[in-house]
């Protein structure tokens, strides 16, 4: 059994944090896109990815 953990920060305003928020938000698109495309192609093929 594999276990997941996720965690929750918060960003404040700041010119150290600015790479930092940007590879993250990044990363969030990067995930969405790809996890849309597999439930969209299970739905013309029923099959997973």
């Amino acid at each position: 059994m594999t276990a997941i953990r996720t965690y929750k920060y918060k960003f404040y305003k700041s010119g150290r944090n600015e790479y930092l928020h940007q590879q993250t938000k990044m990363a969030g698109i990067i995930y969405d896109h790809c996890n849309s495309f597999r439930k969209g192609y299970y739905k013309l093929e029923r099959i997973s990815i």
